[in-house]
């Protein structure tokens, strides 16, 4: 039967994936039959149910669970679900789950989401810390907040170079589809170099910034605008990728055509710019060409 399935898809990904990941779980293992065949079970149920060592279990269910309040389900299981994320975008020990989390948190339209995948971030070494701290949580302050036991669960030596730059560029990817002012704070903070610790890797460093100067002109607020100015300002000379990612998401989100020149893009800042709606899926060809 495996045989059949893998001839049946040309490649690993998206709907194919999930009937990799089915054939490889456990409960393949333990069900084989009921596994390919019936229904998938609800993903905060499974999430409930599986142990801390299920770990292809939990990721498979972070890859189906969608925000409980988009379905008319009760505030409790939304903040069940915003806490179970929590816990394992910041302090799984498998880096693959933490992925698996925070692309979920990405889907999430709580205001609490943005903070989660900053702590996501900071937290992607996946390294013990001395201390013990609880999020900050974004736009809920009638809800308690999301306690973040930042010693469970880690290893000695924390994850490799390639996986930490992996789990951080996944939560820019999300922060900067939220599309909110606190994701432009933290992506410009990470864009300046502020967001690293010592002894960085310089290449994760370097791709991590990169990622997020472009998750910047994906926000499309005048916020945006002016922490994208900031760094075709501070780079331009320095850093050709920066600049270059910067100039073009000032030309995505404003409209505007001029060259990747600071003092320039400081007048037309100046002068009150205005974000443009974003392009069609033609436009975006249409200048792909052109380019």
């Amino acid at each position: 039967m495996l045989t059949v399935l893998v001839l049946g898809c040309a490649t690993l990904s998206g709907g194919c994936a999930s009937t990799w990941d089915a054939v490889s779980s456990r409960r393949f293992r333990e069900k084989p039959f009921g596994t390919m065949f019936g229904k998938e079970p609800d993903a905060l149920a499974s999430l409930r149910d599986a142990t801390p060592d299920m770990g292809d279990e939990r990721a498979r269910a972070f890859t189906r669970l969608q925000e409980p309040a988009k379905s008319g389900r009760g505030a409790a299981e939304q903040d069940e679900a915003l806490q179970l994320l929590s816990d394992a975008a910041t302090k799984d020990p498998s880096a693959y789950v933490r992925v698996c989390a925070i692309d979920a948190l990405g889907r999430f339209g709580d205001p609490r989401a943005a903070e989660v995948l900053a702590n996501a971030y900071r937290y992607a070494a996946g390294k013990p810390v001395p201390t013990t701290a609880t999020t900050a949580v974004v736009g809920a302050s009638a809800r308690e907040p999301l306690k973040l036991d930042l010693q469970a669960l880690y290893g000695a030596k924390g994850f490799a170079p390639d996986q930490v730059a992996n789990i951080r560029c996944r939560a820019i990817e999300g922060l900067a589809a939220s599309g909110k002012s606190e994701a432009v704070v933290f992506l410009a903070r990470v864009a300046d170099g502020q967001e690293f610790g010592l002894n960085e890797d310089p290449a994760g460093r370097d791709y991590t910034r990169q990622r997020a100067v472009d998750g910047l002109g994906k926000i499309r607020t005048k916020e945006a605008v002016l922490a994208l100015n900031k760094v075709l300002a501070a780079e331009s000379g320095r850093d050709v990728a920066l600049t270059s990612l910067a100039h073009s998401g000032l030309k995505g989100l404003t409209g505007k055509s001029a060259p990747a020149r600071p003092e320039e893009w400081d007048a037309i800042v100046q002068a009150g710019v205005e974000v443009v709606p974003a392009p069609s899926a033609v436009q975006r060809a249409v200048a792909v060409v052109i380019d």
